[in-house]
């Protein structure tokens, strides 16, 4: 959905009359885009300001144009941030001392997006990307059209269907079953369905076969969809007693997996889709926000019908600022849940970000972990006893693991894997003895925690070369199985023609089995329930739900 609606507002673009030139209210020959005082005429080495008006809000002698820490006050030669800090503007893992681009997120050497034309217009939105050519003409030559290889009169860069003579209103796609929903992203292309469906019709019920086997090592090869739910953009997760939280379009259904027909035992709304849920015996937490942002996000503790019954706010940070909330993750039996925060901007990027574990009936906080920059995923152990967290530091991504009784840290290893916003994906095993961690390279290691963390296995699941990252991992309840989930993030300039597998890992072995099926789109969530006779993954619109049985 969020592709479509990026193509929409290009298409726009296109029928928008190109300026000439940029507007440049005081004619000093600085843009008002890029003119800090574009009402008064300044110069260029100023930003279009004059010497005395040139903003420096911290008032550390670096202007706000140069400082990446803009509320805190920093040293000239470290862009405005404290000693210590390493600045990142664009948060793209590439220090503002190398990045070349320091307002661009590229995860490049030189932290720019690729331009092989050297325009200054970066390839992904270049009309002609071999020729250098002026940003009013899409990046093309003075009196050249942009490419548009199947003659549609949607130029390449905006076509979602470049080898398709499709329509302008379908960003290039046909729609064959007249659904208003593209053919390249239409999963049911022979049924007319709901938009935010990918193209199908809802399914919020499912028969599950009568005999279904525990999957495990033994029988992995044997594995098959057995059932799939179609809501939206699906969230989810698993509570010990069998209660799936499933997230939809903008409901909350809840579920209890030892249903032989799985029907929504309850619904709430909530508003959002696409946004975190968990689940434990008798309660649930999902993440929201105000339908017109006029707070931060917030999580919204709920009871096991889905009615809210507390709420719990990001948590102050710097003056006029506050952590954001990420991930969430209920302990296996008790109604802790585990809080990933991270900074919401440069300026906050040294104030503490810790992971809070927190009793949702009780209201208090028993323990705060410690995670330089903020955690992204968490997990805990099948025994609740351990809880991992992954966090960035020094540029590469740490996994931290900690005893949940005391809040002591027990472990903490580098995954070498560089900064990335996916993180690292993490699953303990039912005692924490063991621990899975996905990286953004498409591979997923397996580290056993005796004493140092020591790593056992690292096997490609995913190709990284194509910047397919792991997005998932979660372990069987028998421990003999890994399964992973990855692909290619949004991020990484999806051509429509990808596939997010789901892989099964014996772990035993140390060696991928195989894939079991695959989603349209990245899967956020995976986890199997607690008896082992089902494994769940979510993408696209679809939940499904895998097992071994006829």
């Amino acid at each position: 959905m969020i592709k479509r609606i990026v193509i929409a507002l290009l298409l726009l673009s296109l029928a928008l009359p190109a300026a000439a030139q940029e507007p440049d209210s005081d004619a000093d020959g600085v843009i008002d885009r890029d003119d800090f005082c574009w009402q008064t005429a300044g110069s260029p080495e100023l930003f279009g300001c004059t010497p005395e008006l040139l903003p420096d809000l911290d008032g550390d002698g670096t202007p706000d144009p140069l400082d990446t820490c803009l509320t805190e006050a920093g040293l000239n030669d470290n862009f405005g941030c404290p000693a210590g800090v390493t600045p990142d503007l664009d948060r793209d893992g590439i220090p503002d001392a190398q990045d070349q681009c320091r307002t661009e997120y590229a995860e490049t050497p030189s932290g720019c997006l690729p331009d092989a034309d050297g325009d200054s217009i970066p390839d992904a939105i270049d009309g002609c990307p071999n020729d250098a050519g002026l940003g009013d003409n899409f990046g093309c030559p003075a009196g050249a059209a942009p490419q548009d290889g199947d003659g549609d009169t949607v130029p390449d860069i905006f076509d979602s269907c470049p080898g398709v003579v499709g329509t302008p209103e379908l960003g290039g796609c046909t729609d064959a079953d007249g659904d208003g929903t593209p053919d390249n992203i239409d999963q049911c292309p022979d049924q007319t369905g709901e938009a935010t469906l990918y193209g199908c019709m809802s399914v919020t019920t499912a028969a599950l076969p009568a005999a279904l086997a525990p999957i495990s090592a033994a029988n992995a090869a044997q594995v098959r969809e057995i059932a799939r739910l179609v809501v939206g953009l699906p969230r989810f997760a698993v509570a010990s007693d069998g209660t799936l939280g499933l997230r939809s379009s903008d409901n909350l259904l809840i579920y209890n997996l030892a249903d032989a027909a799985l029907a929504p035992r309850a619904e709430a709304v909530t508003g959002w889709s696409g946004y975190p849920v968990a689940a434990a015996p008798g309660v649930l937490a999902t993440f929201e926000l105000p339908i017109d942002f006029s707070q931060l996000p917030y999580i919204q503790v709920r009871d096991g019908s889905g009615a809210p019954v507390s709420r719990i706010d990001a948590t102050p940070a710097a003056p006029n600022e506050a952590l954001g909330i990420g991930s969430i993750r209920f302990h296996p039996t008790l109604p802790l849940l585990a809080i990933a925060q991270m900074p919401i901007s440069a300026a906050s990027a040294v104030t503490p970000a810790p992971v809070l574990l927190r009793d949702v009936i009780t209201g208090a906080t028993t323990a705060e972990l410690h995670t330089p920059g903020g955690a992204v995923n968490l997990a805990f152990s099948g025994d609740g006893a351990r809880i991992a967290a992954d966090y960035t530091e020094n540029g590469t991504i740490h996994v931290g693991v900690w005893e949940v009784g005391s809040g002591t840290q027990i472990a903490s290893f580098d995954t070498d894997a560089a900064a990335h916003f996916v993180g690292t994906p993490v699953a303990l095993n039912g005692d924490g003895s063991l621990i899975a961690v996905g990286a953004p390279d498409g591979t997923v290691s397996l580290w056993i925690l005796a004493g140092a963390a020591q790593k056992l296995a690292t096997l490609q699941v995913v190709d990284g070369a194509a910047s397919e990252v792991i997005s998932a991992v979660a372990f069987s309840p028998d421990g003999s199985l890994i399964a992973a989930a990855g692909g290619v993030p949004f991020s990484g300039g999806l051509t429509g023609v990808e596939t997010f597998p789901v892989v099964l890992i014996d772990v035993g072995a140390g060696a991928v089995i195989g894939e079991i099926g695959s989603h349209d789109s990245l899967p956020p969530d995976l986890a199997f329930s607690p008896d082992g006779r089902l494994l769940l993954s979510a993408g696209d619109s679809t939940l499904r739900l895998w097992g071994v049985g006829s």
